[in-house]
């Protein structure tokens, strides 16, 4: 039996929804207008207003396109954690006017529908018990649940944004292994064996500025989870060999290799995980820039420059990857329109980011005690980098 696809997954959970009667949404736009966000990084981003509305919701669900870049040490983890991206899609589900029964129960049945074995199926729930009873009510033996009695581990408790709702929740946890797990710790420090798959949230309350907690006119649930990493379960593999993302990472790979450039695996699948960032976010009309949200962008445009520039020892123009990359994703489900002018802006600002290592090689020169490292807050520029050789290799 063939693993079900990326697209499958994607188009089955859709279906099964609208079927159920639910609002089948579009992906909202990544660059949120939130005030406490900048980028949408999670389904219930966009749909979190419903749960404080005082207009009767919609039970909803869709796909959502999300961005997550919280500062220099998420973005080394991308490449060394197989399931941490920066770009990522998922699948989202907001639930009213159920009970946590309700509510679990749904949660399984969407499980169900891509066929995922229950009897290797772990839940971490908070230690106030609330979904416990619930989870047993709808056949989950008491060794499948773990209490957590430390929230550093898997989250339990929701707060979205300055006033925005709060809930309490539960991680749903497959495990690859053939050994009971001992404990949550274990299930969080093995991302290869335990495969974090999703997280149903009770959203009952939002706190005042004063710190008072009130209630909510419409209480309910959030169902969501991560689209990679559902697609590296039910293929049996890692986020990167994905029938979506591998493809990608291939391209990469052999694009490079064309310019006698042999990247190592974690290069690789940075620049794959990048590039995707790269086009999506640029594809919602976002540009380079040292403000906000074009920070953001900068950085990760700068970032692939750096991991190739610096195993080059040269400046090469890799613009040429935009557009195949483009396609690509285009084949994945990934729609892009725009990929001549994402290719300019990268080329553009591939430019821009060489005037500035320029730039800081003309103070080296004129300061030939300066330590290159002191560069590196003032222009962003590794040592490696500011050595780049004088003239630029043309592709």
């Amino acid at each position: 039996m063939q693993p079900l696809s990326t697209a499958y997954l994607k188009s089955s959970f859709l279906q099964h929804y609208k079927e159920k009667g639910f609002r089948v949404l579009e992906s909202f736009p990544i660059v949120s207008n939130d005030p406490t966000v900048m980028f949408v990084n999670a389904t219930i981003t966009p749909l979190k207003d419903s749960f404080l509305s005082l207009k009767e919701p919609q039970n909803s669900a869709l796909i959502q396109r999300c961005f997550r870049m919280g500062g220099a040490s998420e973005l080394e983890v991308v490449g060394v954690n197989p399931y941490f991206h920066t770009f990522f899609e998922m699948f989202g589900v907001c639930m009213y006017g159920v009970d946590h029964v309700e509510a679990v129960r749904e949660m399984l049945e969407l499980l169900n529908l891509w066929e995922i074995e229950f009897d290797r199926l772990y839940f971490a729930i908070p230690e106030d018990l609330e979904f416990a009873q619930p989870l047993m009510t709808n056949g989950v033996g008491k060794s499948h649940i773990f209490v957590l009695e430390d929230s550093r581990i898997f989250w339990q408790e929701w707060r979205f944004g300055q006033c925005g709702p709060i809930g309490r929740g539960l991680t749903a946890i497959y495990d690859r292994g053939d050994s009971l797990p001992k404990s949550t710790k274990q299930m969080a420090e093995d991302s290869d064996r335990f495969v974090k798959l999703l997280n149903l949230i009770h959203i009952y309350g939002r706190e005042e500025r004063s710190g008072q907690l009130r209630t909510i006119p419409n209480p309910g649930f959030d169902l969501g989870g991560g689209i990679e990493r559902l697609a590296a379960l039910v293929q049996g593999c890692d986020n990167y060999q994905t029938d979506a993302i591998q493809p990608l990472v291939r391209l990469v790979s052999d694009f490079l290799n064309k310019q006698a450039l042999n990247l190592n695996t974690k290069s690789a699948r940075i620049l794959a995980d990048h590039l995707r960032a790269v086009c999506v976010l640029s594809s919602e009309g976002l540009s380079p820039s040292n403000k906000k949200h074009g920070y953001a962008l900068r950085k990760i445009i700068r970032r692939c420059l750096e991991i190739v520039w610096s195993s080059a020892t040269e400046a090469v123009d890799c613009s040429g990857v935009v557009i195949p990359f483009c396609e690509q994703l285009g084949l994945g489900g990934i729609r892009i329109d725009s990929a001549i002018e994402i290719q300019e802006s990268f080329r553009k600002e591939s430019n821009v980011f060489l005037s500035s290592i320029r730039r800081a090689q003309r103070i080296l020169e004129k300061n030939p005690n300066l330590d290159p490292s002191v560069l590196k807050d003032t222009y962003g520029l590794s040592t490696a980098l500011v050595s780049l050789p004088k003239e630029r290799k043309t592709a």
